[in-house]
C-alpha cells in the first residue's frame, strides 16, 4: 500500500514518497503540531507480539542516541498492520552521508529478511521481492546492494573500512541458509558501521577515498 500525498498519519501529513524496499517505505511528511518536516519509515507486514516488542526495543535504543550526527527518532506507532518510525532529517552534510549509507544497509537487510521469509510469504500470498524474483534473483540483488554500500562507504566515508563490506558480498550462501546468512551479514555490517560512526563522529569529518584524491589534486 502506497500512501498518497496529503494523507494524514495522526499528526503527520504525507508530502511525497522518498523510496521503498521489500518491507516498507520512507515518506517525507509534515509535523502539523510543530510545523517541521520529518521522515516517516512505514514498515508493512504481519507483526506478532515478539516483533512488536523487538521494534519497541529498537525504537527506544534509537531514541536514546544523541549527538549532532545522529538521526533523532521522535515517534513510533502502530497503524493497523503497519508500524511507523518518525525521525527529523539532519541538516548537515556529514549527517546526510551517514543517513545515505544507513539507507543502503537497510536495503540489504530488507532483502535478506524477505529472502529468509520467502516460503512463508509465498504460502500467505504476499508478493515480496523474494517471492517475485525467486531465491537466486534476490540473492544477486542483495549482493548488488552490498557492493553499492561498499562503494559509497569507500569513496565517501572511510577508504579502509568501506572495502570490508565486500566481505559481506563474498560470504557463501547455500539454499535454505537465509537465517544463518542474515546473522553473518549483521555481524559484518555492524562492525563496519560501528567503525565508521566512531571515526566520523570523533573527527567530525569523513575519511573517504574522494577526500584523499581531492587533497592530492590540491598539492
Amino acid at each position: 500500500m502506497e500512501l498518497r500525498p496529503g494523507v494524514h498519519l495522526g499528526p503527520y501529513r504525507v508530502v511525497r514518497l522518498l523510496g521503498k524496499g521489500g518491507m516498507g517505505a520512507v515518506y517525507e511528511a509534515q509535523d502539523l503540531r510543530l510545523g517541521r518536516p520529518v521522515a516517516i519509515k512505514l514498515l508493512q507486514g504481519l507483526f506478532d507480539d515478539e516483533a512488536r516488542r523487538r521494534m519497541a526495543r529498537e525504537a527506544r535504543a534509537a531514541a536514546a542516541a544523541q549527538g549532532p550526527h545522529v538521526v533523532r527518532l521522535h515517534d513510533v506507532t502502530e497503524l493497523g498492520g503497519a508500524m511507523a518510525l518518525v525521525a527529523v532529517p539532519l541538516d548537515r552534510l556529514l549527517g546526510l552521508v551517514l543517513v545515505i549509507e544507513l539507507g543502503l544497509f537497510s536495503g540489504a537487510f530488507e532483502l535478506i529478511q524477505v529472502l529468509r521469509d520467502r516460503s512463508e510469504d509465498a504460502a500467505a500470498g504476499t508478493r515480496t521481492t523474494a517471492v517475485v524474483l525467486g531465491e537466486r534473483g534476490t540473492l544477486w540483488l542483495l549482493r548488488g546492494t552490498i557492493l553499492l554500500a561498499a562503494g559509497f562507504a569507500t569513496l565517501v566515508l572511510h577508504r579502509f573500512l568501506g572495502p570490508l563490506l565486500l566481505l559481506a558480498a563474498l560470504l557463501p550462501y547455500r539454499a535454505g541458509e537465509a537465517r544463518s546468512h542474515w546473522n553473518r551479514l549483521r555481524l559484518v555490517f555492524g562492525l563496519v558501521w560501528l567503525g565508521i560512526v566512531v571515526t566520523t563522529v570523533l573527527d567530525t569529518r569523513t575519511h573517504g577515498l574522494w577526500l584523499q584524491i581531492a587533497q592530492s589534486a590540491a598539492l
